[in-house]
Parts: C-alpha cells; sequence; structure tokens
C-alpha cells in the first residue's frame, strides 16, 4: 500500500489553533478517537514478547535482529517487562549484548534478575532523554515500540539521542499508528505550510533512510542511519488533541 503525500495547509492556518488545524487537514474527531484506541491499546502494553515486536516491527526487524553479531548491541528502548529480550535469549543461543530502558520495570524483580543474567544491562528509574549518551552503548539496531517516541514531549531530544550512539549502518525501528483509508498518526508535524507523519518527518532529515510498511492499522518503519550525524531541526511542541495525538511544529 502507497503511503499518503504530505498535506498542504492553507495559508491562513494558525499553527496555535490545534482545533483550526486539524480541521484545515479534514481530520474530524472520529478519526482522533479511532487513532487513540490504536495508541491507547498498545500504549501500557508493558509484557510484549519478541512474536509481537515482529509483528509490529515487520519482517525487516526480525532479519535485522537475527543478523546481530556477539560484538554488536541491541538497544530496547521502552521495554517494559523485557519480555522480548527474555525470548530473544531463548531463541538466539550466541546472542549480541542487550541493553533495556525505561522509566520503571514493569515486571517482577526475578524476571529481571533472570534477563540480566544471561547479560543484559537493564536501566531502570530515568527517560532516555536524560541518560548519558554512554549509559546507551553504541548499538547496531535499537527498538521503540510505542516507547519514547509515543510517549515523549522532548521528540527532538529523544531522536538526537538515538542517532548519536546509533552505528553507522544501523538500524531504528519504531511504529506509527495508521487508518486504512484515511491519513492518521499519532503524532503530527508541521512544517511551515506543509502536514507531515512521523515517517515523513523523518524522510527530511539528511544522514538517515527511511522505509515504512503498512501492516494492519499500524506503520512499522525502519530508518537506517548512513552519516556520522544526523541533524535534527528544532521542534516545537503544540499539544495534545483529544487524549494520545502529539502535534509539533518544525522550526527551521
Amino acid at each position: 500500500m502507497k503511503m499518503t503525500r504530505a498535506v498542504r495547509l492553507p495559508q491562513k492556518t494558525d499553527p496555535d489553533d490545534l482545533v483550526y488545524l486539524l480541521k484545515a487537514i479534514g481530520r474530524d474527531r472520529q478519526s482522533i478517537r479511532e487513532i487513540d484506541s490504536i495508541v491507547e491499546k498498545n500504549l501500557f502494553v508493558s509484557r510484549r514478547g519478541l512474536a509481537q515486536y515482529h509483528r509490529l516491527l515487520g519482517r525487516r526487524f526480525a532479519k535485522d535482529l537475527s543478523r546481530l553479531k556477539s560484538n554488536q548491541i541491541w538497544l530496547d528502548s521502552g521495554m517494559g517487562a523485557g519480555c522480548a529480550i527474555r525470548d530473544y535469549y531463548r531463541k538466539f543461543p550466541r546472542t549480541a549484548q542487550v541493553i533495556g530502558v525505561c522509566v520503571r520495570f514493569a515486571g517482577d524483580p526475578h524476571e529481571k534478575i533472570q534477563i540480566e543474567s544471561r547479560g543484559a544491562r537493564v536501566l531502570v528509574g530515568e527517560k532516555i532523554e536524560h541518560r548519558r549518551l554512554q549509559d546507551l552503548g553504541r548499538p547496531q539496531l535499537i527498538s521503540d515500540v510505542f516507547g519514547p517516541l509515543t510517549y515523549s514531549q522532548d521528540l527532538r531530544v529523544v531522536l538526537r539521542r538515538y542517532f548519536q550512539v546509533l552505528q553507522i549502518g544501523g538500524v531504528l525501528h519504531t511504529v506509527d499508528a495508521h487508518k486504512l483509508g484515511a491519513r492518521s498518526a499519532r503524532c503530527l508535524f508541521i512544517d511551515q505550510q506543509r502536514v507531515l507523519t512521523l515517517a515523513e518527518f523523518l524522510k527530511t532529515l539528511k544522514g538517515i533512510e527511511v522505509r515504512e510498511q503498512v501492516l494492519g492499522k499500524i506503520v512499522a518503519i525502519r530508518v537506517q542511519k548512513t552519516r556520522t550525524k544526523v541533524p535534527v531541526p528544532r521542534l516545537r511542541y503544540l499539544g495534545q488533541y483529544a487524549t494520545r495525538m502529539k502535534v509539533y511544529q518544525v522550526l527551521r
């Protein structure tokens, strides 16, 4: 399925008026509620295993994960209860190094001890926006499944963290909400007079290659780093419409 192109706003659109903005791009409250339901269903799922990662992120993620060598790092950002990491250790006897990051570990203490005993580093207590870069290593693969890219209001810091630590040639896998038959997303970017989804915004950045795939009501996004530096423009957080859809203004 082809992705929709960026929507252009009327010249008089006021980016500070979210209601007017959403009306200008033809988005109604029912569409917003449907996107909210997709995000609500996924945002607070803390026991998502590796099979669910594969279903949400697609075959490209499964292939990238299986190709990791023992001297490479997988950073699972927003790891929940660490179920995907646990499943990874069970499936791959010779594993890569794993770093899991979350504000609060959602599993039992013995589950955390179990994955740490296999070699995982579990970083708990701080948002990734506040983590030191050296804590995150130099990953070849980063997964963000309804993690910081969904809940953070400082998206620029999260993206800069990811691109700063990611190896050249390494990949970031994340997701967006998608309503079949209509243009929808969990976050929108106002870039001058254009309205961009997360994937469309990422495609405007230099130093990365972006691919997207519609998987039901989810868009799987694969971002490969191709240069040492990936500049991310300043973003002004305009607010949240309804419960979960965030809107940003791109400041160039």
